[in-house]
């Protein structure tokens, strides 16, 4: 049985078939107690069932591509293990989009706990749909302790495309959203060179690098940031600029342009999709020349950035092109795509980018009690381009970020500087 694919999906198929990177969304958890791996592995079959995509292979032929369920022996089942480097191992192993399933999980049991990873393919869903994903499984688990024969009804009606969202807006949004594409269209046709990280040569294997923020430091950035009318993101992204500006060396000509994304669900009454998919796209916090003197001019400026970007539909703007990617196959999207990015390191246009994943609820890591500590963990990206990612759980904070082994120094610098750059 097939059901049709989405545009994002078979745009991120496209970018992973180009060699942008490995296009994977990750939630790990943190436990001080033992789950049942029985109970856990039913608790994946069942998700298997529940969300069809998850189960499913991409399949592109003659017709275009689409999404095949795919039969119980092919999904494989739960990984357990108390080696580590096997639980690493998995954590860097790409799902098989072409194969299938499109979510997998790994138990690694220690003595101080267990340790749960839930991996889902970024074609099938972004960070929001990989929280629900996590959210059903918890649910499920916790179900079947008490109704061992619980089988959850499939969600076979729940819409993936981008429709959910756009039925929601009203008349008038859309000249804002053209207005906005033409702006960004007009500016792309000579673009100045952006301040970017800039990498060496892309060798060895992935690596992940991740820096944790506890929730006392988390309180004092959030309340820092209240009294300046500043959100926790515009903290962050305040820091990650300069952190960008001195680890990457700028040379106060380039301009200062991130890549930040954002979650479209925003647009839903209840913020809920009706499914597991992709539902997220890009907009900019672009300073110009100038960075500020020191944190707090960085901070006023990123304020009056964002609060202008709320007012005229964030993330919308790349809505506008997605008629045309409907109709464009995979493979010619991905050389579309790397042509792109291979014009764009040429000229130094590629910016930076920092993903909010959001806020973990409780419920998606709720394993018959929360999780102690939980984290998303973004794709992993490969020069010349470069993405990291920002989640929060139980009042802190993590920043995150997939590259080539080749790039984890700076990356690890990069990261460094920027918790340095939100003090002690």
């Amino acid at each position: 049985m097939g059901f049709p694919s989405e545009t994002a999906d078979r745009l991120l198929a496209s970018w992973e078939e180009a060699g942008l990177g490995l296009f994977m969304v990750q939630m790990e958890m943190e436990f001080q107690k033992e789950l049942c791996p029985d109970r856990l592995a039913r608790s994946l079959a069942l998700l298997w069932e529940a969300e069809p995509v998850l189960s499913s292979r991409l399949v592109t032929d003659s017709t275009g591509s689409y999404w095949e369920r795919t039969s119980p022996a092919e999904r494989g089942e739960l990984l357990v293990t108390g080696d580590r480097k096997e639980y690493n191992d998995f954590k860097l192993e790409p799902p098989r989009l072409r194969r299938g399933p499109q979510a997998s999980a790994c138990l690694f049991r220690s003595g101080d706990g267990d340790r749960l990873l839930l991996k889902v393919s970024h074609q099938a869903a972004d960070a929001g749909g990989t929280k629900d994903a996590s959210e059903r499984l918890a649910a499920i688990y916790t179900r079947l302790r008490h109704d061992p024969s619980h089988r959850p009804e499939p969600n076979l009606a729940g819409l993936r495309s981008g429709r959910q969202v756009t039925r929601n807006l009203r008349l008038y949004a859309y000249p804002v959203m053209f207005k906005n594409f033409l702006r960004e269209a007009v500016e792309g046709l000579v673009p100045p060179a952006t301040h970017a990280l800039r990498f060496p040569p892309k060798s060895g294997g992935p690596v992940y690098v991740v820096r944790h923020i506890p929730s006392d430091k988390t309180a004092r950035i959030r309340e820092y940031g209240k009294s300046r009318g500043a959100t926790v993101n515009d903290m962050l992204v305040a820091a990650y600029y300069r952190a960008l500006v001195k680890v990457g060396g700028w040379d106060g000509r380039s301009r200062l342009r991130l890549q930040i994304t954002v979650d479209l669900r925003r647009y839903i009454p209840g913020g809920r999709a009706g499914a597991v998919c992709n539902l997220s796209s890009y907009d900019y916090v672009m300073l110009g020349k100038s960075l500020g003197a020191d944190f707090d001019q960085t901070l006023s400026r990123v304020v009056a950035v964002t609060r202008r970007r709320k007012k005229s539909y964030p993330g919308l703007t790349q809505a506008v092109l997605a008629p045309l990617l409907a109709r464009i196959s995979i493979s010619s999207q991905g050389k579309l795509s790397r042509r792109f990015v291979e014009d764009g390191s040429r000229r130094q246009t590629l910016p930076n980018s920092i993903t909010n994943m959001g806020k973990i609820n409780p419920r998606a890591v709720d394993f018959e009690g929360p999780a102690d500590r939980a984290w998303l963990l973004p794709p992993v990206i490969n020069p010349p381009i470069f993405g990291s990612g920002l989640s929060g759980y139980g009042g802190g904070l993590t920043l995150s970020a997939g590259v080539p082994e080749s790039s984890e120094g700076i990356i690890a610098a990069l990261l460094d500087r920027t918790m340095a750059e939100l003090g002690d």
